[in-house]
């Protein structure tokens, strides 16, 4: 594994230690500058962290990871931010559209004066419980991360990376934007789903057993992969651009 004091050429991991900026790495002939940990001027939240410079930053990671990656800053304290930020988004996205739903057709049957005291009652317990679902997917979200971290690092040492602590954690912030892909075609088909239920153009029990049933449960299954299969892609892209990226350094090296 590479030496976590060593400044490396970022293309190849030679050492470039004492070599000036103006030089290039004497074995890939990449320039000195752009391995310096000043050429990684941060993602838009690392820059600025604010809510815009977030969502900027997320569809960034999305459409542009190779140059979010290439520039992105190795720090854990505004990623570890962005990182809470983006997985209760990604937890809370389908929470709110069955919250929004749930009060749509808790008003209905007040106006329409069908709500009972037993309604009013299982729709408080309804709530209940997707405050819970909401913390155990935000749990779950924490715990494919930390998993993912580890496997970094477990495999970057195996290839000789330097994929150091901090490296992990900024990546997996910005590669955590994949996870609101599935959480949003998640929240859509809810959305979908819970309109024709009110409509009356299906029923809850179509839910159950029947075909139907089978390929809604499979379509959640589906978007919840989507998120893992655009996290898992911005994670590799991310390693690549950064297993061999500089931390600030407090000495004049």
């Amino acid at each position: 594994m590479a030496d976590p004091n060593a400044l490396l050429c970022r293309r190849c991991g030679y050492v470039i230690d004492g070599l000036s900026s103006n030089e290039t790495c004497p074995e890939c002939g990449a320039d000195i500058a752009g391995s310096l940990p000043s050429a990684r001027t941060g993602a838009a939240w690392q820059r600025g962290p604010e809510l815009r410079s977030w969502a900027r930053g997320c569809v960034r990671a999305i459409r542009h990871p190779l140059v979010t990656f290439d520039k992105l800053a190795i720090e854990r304290s505004h990623s570890a931010r962005h990182l809470t930020i983006t997985l209760h988004a990604a937890a809370g996205m389908p929470i709110v559209v069955l919250i929004a739903m749930l009060i749509a057709s808790t008003i209905n049957e007040v106006v329409n004066g069908a709500s009972t005291f037993a309604q009013a009652w299982t729709a408080a317990m309804l709530f209940a419980a997707l405050g819970f679902v909401y913390v155990v997917m935000v749990a779950f979200l924490y715990l494919l991360v930390w998993i993912e971290t580890q496997g970094m690092r477990f495999w970057g040492r195996r290839r000789g990376y330097r994929i150091s602590k901090s490296i992990a954690i900024s990546i997996c912030a910005n590669a955590s934007a994949g996870w609101l892909v599935g959480s949003a075609a998640l929240s859509i088909l809810l959305a979908v789903v819970l309109t024709l239920f009110s409509a009356g153009v299906i029923q809850y029990t179509a839910l159950s057993l029947s075909p139907l049933g089978a390929r809604f449960w499979m379509a959640m299954a589906g978007c919840v992969l989507l998120g893992l299969m655009f996290f898992k892609t911005l994670v590799y892209i991310g390693v690549l651009q950064c297993r061999y990226a500089n931390e600030p350094r407090t000495d004049s090296t």
